[in-house]
């Protein structure tokens, strides 16, 4: 449940009718009225980055959101699909050839780690 109107008090409310009945309950308010909190996310295809403050500091976790949200557009979908895809032939592979295998996911993992890397990102932009 979400505890998100414009007003403190009902929030308030709502979170204690929520915890008197065990339901889970996120609040507007901040994390000490609710009991469980939401990381900021951003995510391309599989690839889900979840950033948290653990309620502390929301305003700092949206804007690394924003942040790592820019420095992972520049890679793409079938790049992550590609690294899903090396890790089945890997885990299917025989025994001799699973090191190969691997050596393969993990230069694909490089690349798209100095494509991140590369990505400039300008502060004032977010």
């Amino acid at each position: 449940m979400f505890a998100a109107t414009n007003n403190s008090q009902v929030n308030r409310q709502v979170c204690a009718e929520a915890k008197q009945y065990g339901a889970m309950v996120n609040s507007l308010n901040g994390v000490e009225e609710g009991n469980f909190i939401l990381p900021a996310s951003c995510s391309v295809g599989d690839l889900n980055l979840g950033i948290t403050t653990q309620g502390q500091s929301p305003a700092l976790s949206a804007q690394l959101r924003r942040y790592f949200s820019a420095k992972i557009t520049a890679i793409t979908e079938s790049q992550i699909e590609a690294v899903a895809n090396a890790r089945l032939e890997m885990l299917s592979s025989s025994e001799a050839d699973k090191e190969s295998k691997r050596q393969q996911m993990q230069v694909m993992i490089d690349e798209i780690i100095q494509t991140i890397e590369k990505t400039q990102v300008n502060l004032n932009d977010l």
